[in-house]
Order: structure tokens, then C-alpha cells, then sequence
């Protein structure tokens, strides 16, 4: 794999001069640079007596040079990339970095290879996007380990999607029905979501999202003899996920043609069979879903109204097993550490699905739950807190960490007297989660590793924080009480095991973790789970290194953000200096709050102190406001500030020689995620 990953970024070399030249001509035809070029013709040629066959090359080039053309049109050609690869050419590459153009680029191919091109024709009938004319739309594309992104386009009723993906197919040998290695054969769908990215919030919202099974669609195109151009619906998410957000136009070309003989019957005959053999697969897994629920409740009568979950349902509305709902995602080496992987994952925004309004409330009146997909999760940047969990969790297992998911409440008390016997085991969870919203207590979904030396080990996957755990009848800690804020723990799984807590207290400081012990945990038969695991396989997805300059981003902060203060003094009828020797002396304090979060490790800070000693003169106050947020916006960092009775004070203190200071440290993360601390602070004579 090694070996063939340098061969593609070989390949790249080789195809980026058509490349770049593929993207110019796309950005002048959009932005109509071409029309500010024969401007420049003209005036040239005017200038020449008014004969443009006098005109050479090196003149024209010369005069759109001078006019700042180039520069425009290199400044447009947005770059950026959503793999493991570090190439920057374009929004689109692959995992191996090969490019990937925005336009009709179908000789990104290696021999012997076959990939599926996949060319979008514009959308229609995206009426609920109407309104959000300051908004973008765009597409995340994933097949396999691949992944793709799209530009941005106007939010509109029929956005204007034109660009091209080139998927790489497994290795296949024919088009037959009866070969066990034929194009027809390859399961893998194409997962499309589209987000909304909204003008007036730093956040985007997942609008819709669909699998696509390519296979149809080639079928179809190799019996006609041309390819069609497809309306693909994209159905809503959540409550909306029964209703289509609008059209996409699409074309499904294999690359290079196949020109080979096939019976279309057989095939579309293998295909039902496939979805047939589907269907009593997960028939048969819940009914022995059903048979282990029976047991499991047969056991205590209070085990109904325990938070056990057995199904799940995604953006999609794809009802599946809980197990089958973990994707591993390979760290790659911008996080190194489990550690630094919940500080990643601690960084996605957290959004609370389930409330009050159409989008979190169901038929019925009954809360919706969702729980997103990888790649969606990865395209929008937020989620609720299993999102979160389901993310750290697969990173942990690529780590090698014996980790599990849990399922239980947050420090609150837990008092169910209402019987629900009536509800379906299916639907229990969603009903006492629910319950407990309505009281006082919080469910949750967190993070176990289990230690070798008997610890267990629970990660808060909205915090990123590391809480160390024991039983209370752990003789290494006579008179001590783990301090986390679990409560209760009903369920735990991963992957390949399922299992409930049927020990008689289902408090955490009371439990067993000895999975294997039948009389404190019930697990779900494991052929059962292989057999599932299967039928919903998923690839490992690697994370996208970010594109960002972290040195570029942090001085851009600075200029910005001191513009505000000035601008902020001055209406206040004040003046404003910035002693830059401070500022330099602040820098050491905001590493050491990073680290603190991303590392769980103390720092003294003894160096900062020392420094902050001797960049003070004498008679002089220091007065310093550290704070971090998820954002690159200098307004957001003087709103914080004037939120802040210590941080107005610093902005609106005045006196003799008052020297203000700011200092800014930006940490990127693997998909652009960014975290920034800022440290606005102030010295000043202290005349009392």
C-alpha cells in the first residue's frame, strides 16, 4: 500500500500542468475574467494605432499582468484538500493524493485501473433553501476510503452543481453475474451530503443526505449504448429524511469504457437477490434481538427501564444495529496521541438534537434521534454527544485501545416510576432518554478503555477530559470516590460485542467490568454480530490534514483584533498604544493553556511568571485576560471580552502610561478545525 501510495503521488506530477490549466479556464468562464482580458486587448490595440495583428504574446501577456489579472485569478482558485494527501491543487483529491480536477478530468487514471466518474449536471427543486440567499450549499462525497468535496454554491432553489469526481473501483475482472469478481459485485455505495454553510453563523447544517448505488445507473448506460444524464433525489435528514431536499443531476461513467459483452438480466437478477438476502438478514437479527431483549427483562423486572439500546438510525433514516454504527477513522499523523484525539474530537461543536421544535420532535410528538454518520459528522463539524462518542471511539480503536462505548446518565438521580411495559424494546431508549430530560437527570453516551492493571479508564467525548475509575471496594483506594460525573451505566459496546449490565445496581461505582462474567453482563451472541457486521462493513476513513497556516492565521488575528481595540478606545474618547515586547512575553502563557487541555498536563507557568516580572517597570500593574474560542473572528474575540467584567476592564481602563497588549496562538487540527487562545492584557502606573 506504501508502494502504491508513492506511485500516485508520482502520477500527480504528471497530470497537473492539464490540471491547473483545466481549473484557469473554469474560473475565468465563472467569474468572466475574459471579458476584463479583451478589455485589455482593446486598450492594447488602441494604443497600437488601433491593428491588433501588431499585438504579440508577450505584449498581451505583459498588459494583464500589469492590470493584476493573474493575481486575480490565482487568488480565486480556492485550494482544498480532504484526505491523508497534503496536495493542494484543488477542492478535490483522493486518499492516495492523486488529483482530482473540478471539471471534466478523465485522465487522472493509472493503467490497468478503473474508476467511476462521477459528473454533476446541477440541482433543482431545492425549495426549502429559498431564503438563504447569503448561504452556500455544498457537496461531501465519499465511496470507500475515498473522499471528495465540492465548491461552494449559491443556496439557491436550483443551485448551479458542475464538477466532476473520479472514483477509484476495487480491482474487478468482468461484468458477468456468475464471476465472484465483477464490477456488479462491488457493494460499496456512494454517500453524498450536502451542507448548508449559513452566512451569519460560524456553523453548517447537514440538509440532506443519500447512498447511491451506482450499479443501476451503469447497467443502465451500458444498455443504451451512451450516458444518461440521472435526477437523483436527496432526501432530508432527521424527521425530514422520508422527503426529498431536491434534485441532483448526476452521470456515472466508467473510465475507461467497458466494451465487453454481458447478460443485463442476469445481472439485475444477482442485484435483487443481493437485496432479498439483505432483508432476511436483518430479519433473523431481530428476532434473535428480540429473543435476547426477552431474556434480558426476563432477568429483574427493573431491567425495562434500564437505557439498553439495540438499534440505531442515521441521518438517513437507515434503522441498524448499534454495533454496526462505530467506523474506525485512521488518526494520520497530525494526532499522534490517544489523547490529542480527544481534544480533536472535543472541538466539534456540540449540537443538542433532541428538543423542543419540528427538526427534533417526530410524528406523534415523540423526539427523533439521529445519530450522524462519520462522514457526515466530519462534513458538518457538529453533532449531539453520540456523534462525538462514535468519532472518538473509532479513533481509539485504530490506536489499539480496548475501548467501548457506553450507555448510562450523567450525576443526576434517576427515578422512572411510570410503566412502560407497552413500549417496544426497540424504542425504550429514546423513551427514557426522554424521561430523564423531562427530570433532572442527563443521559449520555462516553467513552471506556480498559486498563490492564484494573482501572477503568472514561473519556467525556464533548470535553476531551480523561476521568480515572475504580470500584468502590477497590483496596488502592480504602475511602476514596472516583471523581467523575458518570452515574449509571445500562449498555456497553464496540464493534464486535454487545452487552447490558444485569448486575442487581446499575450505579458505575457499584459495577463490574468482567464482560465476561454472564451474571453481571448479557451479551448479544457474537455469530450474530460478525454476521451483521458484514452486511453494514465500512472502510476506515482517514482524516483530512488541515490546509490551514497557523503563523498567517495568528498575525491576520492580532492586526485585526488591535484595529478593534483602537477603534473601541476611541469612541470612548481614549487613546491606545501596544507595547510589543509584552505581547511576545504572553506567548509562553497560552502554549501552556494548551497544552493543559490537549495533554491533561499541568503547568506552572514559573517561566511566564519570571518573564512577566521583568517586562513590568517598576510602579507599574499588569492586568491580563487569557480566553480560548473555536473561531477565527476578531469581532467574536472583543464581544468575549466585553462580555467579561475583567476583560471590559482591560479594554476600557484608563490612566497614566496604560500600554495595552494582545497575543493570539491558533492550534489546527486534522478537516480544519481550529482552536484560539487570546490573551488581551493591559500595564499601567499604579498611582495608590
Amino acid at each position: 500500500e506504501e508502494e502504491e501510495e508513492e506511485e500516485d503521488c508520482r502520477t500527480t506530477a504528471g497530470t497537473t500542468a492539464s490540471v491547473l490549466q483545466q481549473l484557469v479556464r473554469e474560473h475565468i468562464a465563472r467569474e468572466t475574467v475574459s471579458e476584463k482580458v479583451r478589455e485589455c486587448v482593446r486598450d492594447l490595440t488602441n494604443e497600437k494605432g488601433g491593428d491588433p495583428t501588431t499585438l504579440t504574446a508577450d505584449e498581451i501577456r505583459a498588459k494583464v499582468k500589469s492590470k493584476g489579472l493573474v493575481e486575480e485569478v490565482l487568488k480565486g482558485l480556492g485550494v482544498k484538500c480532504t484526505d491523508e494527501t497534503t496536495a493542494r491543487l484543488s477542492r478535490h483529491n483522493n486518499r492516495k493524493g492523486k488529483y482530482i480536477s473540478n471539471g471534466n478530468n478523465k485522465k487522472a487514471t493509472r493503467k490497468g485501473e478503473r474508476h467511476l466518474y462521477l459528473s454533476l449536471h446541477g440541482g433543482s427543486a431545492f425549495i426549502e433553501q429559498q431564503g438563504y440567499e447569503s448561504s452556500t450549499l455544498q457537496i461531501h462525497l465519499q465511496f470507500g476510503k475515498q473522499r471528495f468535496v465540492s465548491n461552494e454554491y449559491s443556496c439557491v432553489c436550483d443551485p448551479g452543481f458542475q464538477e466532476g469526481f473520479l472514483l477509484r473501483l476495487p480491482q474487478f475482472t468482468d461484468v458477468s453475474a456468475t464471476s465472484s469478481n465483477t464490477l456488479f459485485n462491488i457493494r460499496e455505495k456512494i454517500h453524498i451530503v450536502i451542507i448548508r454553510h449559513d452566512a451569519d453563523s460560524p456553523h453548517c447544517e447537514v440538509i440532506a443526505s443519500e447512498f447511491i448505488d451506482f450499479r443501476p445507473m451503469v447497467l443502465q448506460a451500458m444498455l443504451e449504448g451512451r450516458v444518461p444524464i440521472k435526477s437523483v433525489k436527496v432526501h432530508g435528514v432527521g424527521v425530514r429524511n422520508s422527503l426529498p431536499t431536491g434534485i441532483v443531476h448526476m452521470k456515472f461513467e466508467i473510465v475507461p469504457n467497458l466494451d465487453v459483452q454481458f447478460d443485463a438480466e442476469e445481472i439485475a437478477l444477482m442485484m435483487s437477490h443481493e437485496k432479498e438476502v439483505a432483508i432476511l438478514q436483518e430479519r433473523q437479527f431481530l428476532v434473535h434481538a428480540q429473543k435476547w431483549w426477552d431474556e434480558y427483562t426476563s432477568i429483574r423486572s427493573t431491567h425495562k427501564k434500564r437505557l439498553v439500546k439495540l438499534f440505531a438510525e442515521d441521518e438517513t433514516g437507515r434503522r441498524r444495529p448499534i454495533c454496526t454504527c462505530i467506523q474506525r477513522v485512521k488518526p494520520s499523523r497530525a494526532i499522534e496521541t490517544p489523547l490529542e484525539a480527544a481534544r480533536f474530537v472535543s472541538l466539534f461543536a456540540f449540537l443538542h438534537r433532541v428538543s423542543d421544535g419540528m427538526d427534533k420532535i417526530g410524528v406523534n410528538g415523540h423526539s427523533h434521534e439521529q445519530w450522524l454518520s462519520t462522514h457526515a459528522l466530519l462534513s458538518s463539524k457538529q453533532g449531539d454527544v453520540e456523534d462525538h462518542a462514535l468519532l472518538l471511539a473509532g479513533l481509539f480503536l485504530e490506536f489499539g485501545l480496548d475501548a467501548y462505548l457506553c450507555l448510562g446518565t450523567k450525576r443526576r438521580s434517576n427515578d422512572l416510576s411510570n410503566n412502560h411495559d407497552d413500549i417496544p424494546f426497540n424504542d425504550k431508549y429514546m423513551l427514557q432518554k426522554k424521561l430523564h430530560q423531562l427530570q433532572q437527570e442527563e443521559v449520555y453516551m462516553w467513552v471506556m478503555v480498559l486498563d490492564d492493571d484494573g482501572y477503568v479508564w472514561f473519556w467525556d467525548p464533548v470535553t476531551g477530559k480523561r476521568y480515572k475509575h475504580w470500584h468502590e471496594h477497590d483496596d488502592r483506594h480504602v475511602g476514596e470516590t472516583p471523581n467523575h460525573p458518570f452515574v449509571t451505566l445500562d449498555c456497553v459496546f464496540n464493534e464486535t460485542m454487545f452487552a447490558a449490565n444485569c448486575q442487581p445496581s446499575h450505579f458505575v461505582h457499584e459495577c463490574s467490568f468482567n464482560f465476561s462474567s454472564s451474571r453481571d453482563w448479557k451479551q448479544l451472541g457474537s455469530d450474530i454480530l460478525m454476521s451483521v457486521r458484514k452486511r453494514f462493513s465500512m472502510p476506515v476513513l482517514s482524516l483530512q490534514p488541515s490546509t490551514f497556516d497557523p503563523y498567517e492565521l495568528v498575525e491576520t488575528l492580532e492586526v485585526e483584533l488591535k484595529a478593534l481595540i483602537k477603534e473601541h478606545r476611541h469612541l470612548l474618547g481614549m487613546t491606545c498604544r501596544f507595547d510589543k515586547k509584552l505581547e511576545q512575553t504572553l506567548s509562553s502563557s497560552l502554549v501552556a493553556y494548551e497544552t493543559e487541555q490537549a495533554q491533561h498536563i499541568h503547568m506552572d507557568n514559573n517561566e511566564f511568571r519570571l518573564a512577566l516580572s521583568s517586562r513590568i517597570p517598576k510602579g507599574h500593574s499588569f492586568k491580563g485576560f487569557p480566553f480560548e474560542m473555536r473561531s477565527l473572528s476578531p469581532q467574536e474575540a472583543l464581544h468575549i471580552c466585553n462580555k467579561s467584567f475583567v476583560g471590559k476592564e482591560i479594554l476600557e481602563i484608563h490612566g497614566d502610561q496604560v500600554w495595552h497588549s494582545v497575543r493570539c496562538r491558533v492550534c489546527v487540527y486534522p478537516e480544519d478545525m481550529v482552536t484560539v487562545w487570546v490573551m488581551v492584557a493591559c500595564r499601567y502606573l499604579n498611582t495608590s
